[in-house]
């Protein structure tokens, strides 16, 4: 059997959502980088199952967060919500991620 597709894929997703879900997470990357630090580079194994490597020099996530990142309510940040993880789970959930 043999499967060819003329051009580029047909895919459905709300352009909304994405955007809400891209922005959500480079904002916890800036976040992760702090104030000090302007760049850097984020690593990450498999995100759905929280295996976090870290960010640029940055230490990263303690191991015993790693699962609960993408828990409503769940943060380390001063004055975090949260809530932006969360969002980016569910919207990933909506568009068919396992």
């Amino acid at each position: 059997m043999e499967f060819r597709q003329e051009g580029p894929p047909h895919v459905w997703f709300d352009p909304f959502q994405i955007r809400r879900a891209v922005t959500n997470l480079l904002d916890n990357a800036a976040a992760a980088l702090g104030t000090g630090e302007r760049h850097g580079h984020v690593y990450h194994d498999e995100v759905r199952e929280g295996a976090h490597r870290g960010c640029g020099r940055r230490p990263g996530i303690p191991p015993g967060d790693r699962d609960r990142l993408f828990e409503p309510y769940f943060s380390r940040r001063e004055g975090g919500t949260g809530l932006g993880l969360a969002i980016v789970s569910a919207i990933a959930n909506d568009h068919g991620a396992p």
